[in-house]
C-alpha cells in the first residue's frame, strides 16, 4: 500500500558512480527536468510552433537542521567545500534522475515556534564527465 509522500526517494553517493545511499531524513524533495521551449515558427503558419531546447535538470530538498545528521552535514560540506556529489532521485522503482551534482546551499531559516530548516539544490556538475541521465526502464 502506498503512503502519501513516501514514493519518491533521494540517494547520495560518491561522484563518478550512481548514488546508492538513501537519504531518509530529507524533506520536501522536488525534482526538476524542464526543457526550454524554443519557438520554431515560420511565416507560413498562423500558429506558433515549438521544439524542446536544453533541459534544466536538478533537485531541491530540505532538512530539519541537525549537526548529527550525516546526510544533512554531507550536503552542507559538499556545498561549502565545492565538491561534487552523486545524486539519484527516484520517482518510482527504477525510474529517476541520476547525476553528479554541484550542491548549492539555498537558505537556512528558523521560525519562532519551529526547528531550524536548511535547504539545498543539486544541479548537474560541469566538472564531471558523467552527465545527467533520466532513467526509464524498457
Amino acid at each position: 500500500m502506498k503512503q502519501l509522500g513516501f514514493e519518491l526517494k533521494l540517494y547520495r553517493g560518491t561522484s563518478g558512480v550512481k548514488a546508492a545511499t538513501e537519504v531518509t531524513t530529507a524533506k520536501d524533495v522536488t525534482p526538476a527536468h524542464k526543457a526550454d521551449e524554443v519557438e520554431a515558427s515560420d511565416r507560413r503558419s498562423m500558429y506558433k510552433k515549438y521544439m524542446q531546447g536544453m533541459i534544466d535538470a536538478g533537485v531541491e530538498f530540505s532538512f530539519d537542521f541537525d549537526k548529527t545528521d550525516t546526510h544533512c552535514m554531507a550536503f552542507l560540506a559538499a556545498s561549502v567545500n565545492r565538491t561534487d556529489v552523486s545524486v539519484y532521485v527516484e520517482l518510482a522503482a527504477g525510474v529517476g534522475l541520476d547525476m553528479d551534482a554541484c550542491i548549492f546551499w539555498q537558505n537556512s531559516e528558523q521560525g519562532l515556534a519551529d526547528v531550524e530548516k536548511i535547504s539545498f539544490s543539486a544541479k548537474p556538475s560541469a566538472k564531471s564527465s558523467r552527465g545527467p541521465n533520466f532513467i526509464i526502464p524498457a
